[in-house]
């Protein structure tokens, strides 16, 4: 399966949305079951494969920034 340009922008401003505000559901839309963080300053969860990891960055960054909230301006896609 091949994605196309406005395909992948969509793909990635709705997961940016889904950093800001998305449950559970939301990340198991959008990210592969074996995709993960390597960060090692992340909590343990959220180094996690699929979208349990990702919604636990999502859940951290939100408690930490109670604020939190991105503009994305430009994207670009290959």
């Amino acid at each position: 399966m091949t994605t196309s340009t406005v395909d992948a922008r969509t793909l990635i401003e709705s997961h940016v949305a889904e950093m800001a505000g998305g449950g559970l559901e939301a990340f198991e839309r959008s990210c592969h079951p074996t995709a993960r963080d390597r960060a090692t300053y992340t909590p343990p969860a959220c180094r996690a494969p699929g979208a349990e990891g990702f919604h636990a960055i999502a859940l951290w960054l939100r408690g930490t920034f109670s604020d939190l909230a991105w503009d994305v301006h430009e994207a670009v896609a290959q």
